[in-house]
C-alpha cells in the first residue's frame, strides 16, 4: 500500500514539472532571460537598418546661389588668369556649373586677364568685383549654372514680373479710412499715379523701349522688362512701403 501512494505521488509530481516546462501550461509564463536583448519594437526598425527619409530638395538656382553666398575663398592668388581659368578653379571648389555664354567669349575673352591677392572673400563678391564688373561683364544663375554674360545681354534680355500693389493703391473712403481692396477693388487714380511715379523715378530711359511694358490688372502690375529695371523696382517698391508704413 505504501509502495502504490509513493509511486503515485512521483508520477504525479513529474506531471506536474513536465506540464510547467512546456507551453502546454497557459497559466505560467517562462521568465525572461536578464541577459537576452530586448525584442525591438514594432515601430522601430533595428539599429543597424538604415530607413529612407525624403528630402526636401532646393530649386537648383536658389542651392546655386546660396552656395556662392557662403563659400569663402582664402588665400587667393591669381596672376593674369584668363575667364576660362578662373571658372575651372571656381567650378572646383564650389561644385557649381559655371558657363561663359558665347557673346561674353567673343567679346571678352582677350582682354580678361585677373591678376589679384586676396583673403576670406565670398564666392559671389567675387564673380561681382573682380571677375565681371571691371571687365563690364555680369552674372546670373539660370537652373543652377553660372552664367557669365555680357551687359548688353542682360540690358536685351526681357523678364516678366508680376507685382502686387494692392497695399499701395488701397481706395479711401469719404470718412478717410482706408478700404479693403478685396472688397472694394482699387483705386484706378492712385494705380494710375504709381504707374507714372514708376516711369519717372525707376530708370527711365528704359521705359521708352517698345519692348518694355508695364500694364496692370486688379491691382498687379505685370511689367516686362530687363533684369536690371525690375532688380531697381523691387528697391523702389519696397521704399514706398517703407514710408506707408511710418
Amino acid at each position: 500500500m505504501m509502495l502504490r501512494t509513493l509511486l503515485a505521488l512521483t508520477l504525479a509530481l513529474f506531471l506536474v514539472g513536465c506540464c510547467c516546462r512546456t507551453r502546454c501550461c497557459p497559466t505560467v509564463a517562462a521568465a525572461p532571460d536578464a541577459g537576452a536583448e530586448a525584442p525591438a519594437s514594432p515601430t522601430e526598425p533595428p539599429a543597424d537598418v538604415e530607413v529612407w527619409k525624403p528630402e526636401r530638395k532646393k530649386a537648383p538656382s536658389q542651392a546655386a546661389r546660396e552656395i556662392l553666398a557662403r563659400k569663402r575663398i582664402k588665400g587667393l592668388d591669381w596672376e593674369e588668369q584668363n575667364l576660362d581659368q578662373v571658372l575651372g578653379y571656381l567650378r572646383t571648389i564650389t561644385g557649381v556649373n559655371f558657363y561663359l555664354a558665347p557673346e561674353a567669349r567673343e567679346e571678352r575673352f582677350d582682354e580678361v586677364l585677373i591678376s589679384a591677392q586676396l583673403d576670406d572673400i565670398s564666392v559671389e563678391t567675387l564673380l561681382s568685383r573682380v571677375i565681371t564688373d571691371p571687365y563690364d561683364l555680369t552674372w546670373d544663375v539660370r537652373e543652377g549654372i553660372v552664367w557669365i554674360l555680357t551687359r548688353e545681354q542682360t540690358d536685351h534680355e526681357l523678364r516678366l514680373r508680376y507685382y502686387d500693389v494692392k497695399d499701395l493703391v488701397v481706395p479711401i473712403r469719404a470718412d478717410g479710412t482706408e478700404g479693403d481692396p478685396r472688397r472694394d477693388g482699387v483705386d484706378a487714380a492712385r494705380l494710375d499715379d504709381l504707374q507714372a511715379s514708376i516711369r519717372k523715378a525707376v530708370t527711365p530711359e528704359q521705359w521708352t523701349r517698345e519692348d518694355v511694358t508695364m500694364e496692370a490688372r486688379h491691382g498687379i502690375l505685370i511689367v516686362r522688362a530687363p533684369r536690371k529695371l525690375l532688380q531697381a523696382l523691387d528697391l523702389y517698391l519696397a521704399r514706398l512701403r517703407h514710408f506707408e508704413r511710418r
